[in-house]
């Protein structure tokens, strides 16, 4: 079973609202509380639920990326590049299948960004950030 954030706060002997805190490295939060609630979010292995913590916030930090002809070395190495380089600076890349799926994604979800990689003779990409 999964790690919540309950679990760790009931592990580190902390509210919920201290250990969502102490995970997200508010300065309020006492230095040996935060101590303690990483190493019970270590211990336990929590990770926390990006979606839950989206519809909490209302933004979700997912890039839907759709790359034409995944196939192709180029483009399949440019998908891999641009999910590195989300990752790195905090972003979670999501492959969609076409562009009507990147859009369906993009709007459904309220995601940070989203990504249109085509050949050159496309006429038209839309940019939404």
């Amino acid at each position: 079973m999964a790690a919540t954030l309950g679990k760790v706060a009931k592990r580190a002997g902390v509210a919920i609202d201290t250990a969502r805190k102490a995970l997200r490295g508010d300065p309020s939060v006492r230095s040996y509380l935060m101590e303690r609630v990483q190493q019970a979010a270590k211990d336990l292995d929590y990770h926390p639920n990006l979606l839950a913590r989206a519809l909490r916030g209302n933004l979700l930090n997912l890039v839907p990326i759709s790359v034409l002809e995944l196939n192709q070395m180029y483009y399949g190495g440019l998908a891999s590049s641009l999910s590195h380089r989300l990752v790195g600076i905090g972003m979670e890349p999501a492959l969609c299948f076409n562009p009507e799926h990147l859009m369906r994604m993009s709007q459904t979800l309220s995601t940070s960004a989203s990504i249109l990689a085509t050949g050159f003779d496309e006429k038209t990409v839309r940019v939404r950030a």
